[in-house]
């Protein structure tokens, strides 16, 4: 590893400095796929889960958290979570525990299921709503 034009000897204090200052900083960040992403494959977690980038799948789960796609996400999958938000292009069902929310970027080509469904103004929506 090269950092500011000098190697790095991973014995060293100032190494394992870094090393420890990174996995501080991951441990406080949930989980988040971000815009530049491309993910081919099934996605399941145990947390919150942001989407902002391309992900094609046959579901994405979060099971205990909220799953939110981001503005710039363009998923094709079924969703599923406690809580899920879309806001970007989804091609696929929306499964919700507790609650869905669809944005008003949103465009959801699918169906939506949960107790309480919350459909933006603005949002598009290619689908059934199904409470329960």
């Amino acid at each position: 590893m090269i950092v500011s034009g000098s190697v790095l000897n991973p014995e060293a204090s100032e190494y394992k400095n870094l090393e420890k200052f990174f996995m501080q900083e991951i441990s406080v960040i949930r989980t988040r796929i971000g815009p530049s992403v491309v993910i081919n494959g099934e996605i399941v977690s145990d947390e919150e889960l942001t989407i902002e980038g391309t992900v094609t799948a046959n579901k994405i789960e979060s099971r205990n958290g909220t799953l939110i796609t981001g503005k710039t996400s363009v998923i094709k999958a079924e969703l599923s979570g406690k809580k899920v938000t879309v806001f970007g292009k989804l091609d696929g069902n929306v499964n919700a525990q507790e609650s869905i929310y669809i944005g008003e970027s949103a465009v959801v080509n699918g169906d939506l299921k949960a107790p309480k469904i919350h459909l933006n103004d603005d949002a598009v929506l290619n689908g059934r709503i199904f409470k329960g």
